[in-house]
């Protein structure tokens, strides 16, 4: 099958340094794996993380399915990819590009059109089906080894360890980390990763790590704090649970986890003093190893883009 992820909304698209993306193109690589055909199509591309196929400008001719990977993609694709199976694959729906009533409105159109609707965590998924919009959830799966537990690890050896992902996105609530630190302060030992410089007296940051460096990142940290309230899959804490940390987490429906963390095998907390008061005793939830068993359980991403590919044909 010839198959095109379509990334080409001028400001909401495009192939830049993001999760996003990363997950876009290694997908398409997935799929590649399994014996299809498959383009991105995007004018810019500003991906640094690896290497990868040169994006293209325009949909192949020869394209059997058209993908769309943003919401605001999903008109242009309902225009330029006339006598093709069009798609849209919600990571998770973006309601802080569009209105969720115009989101709903618009997928339910594109679902009358014969657009198949796909969903990388189960939340939105569900949200769209509430709404009377078929929706199939398809994960984007995993590396078979790319995160590992350290089995012989010594959990909580001096101070405990907290680490986050740093982002300027309002989504990822990263201002609650720094909320925590004021309630925490020197009992605990602070560490961030991300895109962008952040320097803080009281913290390690690490910018732009390379996967080693990242895993290093989640086996040096004992909780990982999640504070996020909008996302699809969230990739940072399925990673962390990997790697054998426990994860502590908002208790946002909508916070990108519930497919493998749960009150049994994460910290979830209604309060940022609750989360405090947990960390300061060490808490470790009763079946903790269960986050990681459950992210395994998502499976590879040759086994989801599997399931994808037999979606889309």
């Amino acid at each position: 099958m010839n198959i095109c992820f379509y990334n080409d909304h001028h400001y909401w698209g495009q192939l830049n340094n993001t999760g996003g993306t990363r997950t876009i193109l290694l997908s398409a690589q997935a799929l590649r794996d399994l014996g299809h055909k498959v383009s991105v199509v995007a004018t810019h591309d500003g991906f640094t993380w690896f290497k990868h196929p040169k994006p293209k400008e325009t949909i192949p001719q020869n394209a059997d399915v058209v993908v769309a990977v943003h919401i605001h993609d999903v008109p242009l694709v309902m225009e330029k990819a006339k006598g093709k199976r069009v798609a849209y694959w919600a990571r998770p729906y973006e309601t802080w590009t569009m209105p969720e009533h115009d989101i709903i409105h618009l997928l339910k159109k594109f679902h009358k059109k014969g657009g198949i609707v796909m969903a990388n965590s189960s939340w939105p998924a569900e949200v769209l089906r509430q709404h009377g919009v078929e929706a199939q959830v398809v994960f984007a799966g995993l590396a078979e080894s790319e995160f590992q537990y350290l089995y012989e690890r010594d959990r909580f050896g001096g101070r405990a360890v907290v680490g986050c992902q740093h982002s300027k996105l309002p989504r990822k609530k990263f201002k609650a980390f720094k909320k925590l630190h004021r309630k925490l302060g020197a009992e605990c030992e602070w560490l961030t990763f991300g895109n962008s410089r952040y320097e803080k007296g009281w913290l390690t940051h690490i910018r732009q790590p390379k996967p080693k460096q990242l895993q290093d990142f989640y086996w040096a940290c004992d909780y990982f704090f999640a504070p996020n309230k909008l996302e699809g899959f969230y990739n940072a804490a399925s990673q962390a649970a990997l790697s054998g940390c426990i994860i502590v987490r908002s208790d946002s429906a909508r916070g990108g986890m519930a497919d493998y963390s749960t009150d049994s095998n994460s910290i979830v907390y209604r309060s940022l003093g609750e989360a405090a008061e947990r960390i300061r005793a060490r808490e470790v939830p009763p079946e903790w190893a269960d986050c990681r068993k459950r992210v395994l359980a998502i499976g590879t991403r040759l086994e989801n883009m599997t399931k994808m590919a037999r979606l889309l044909g």
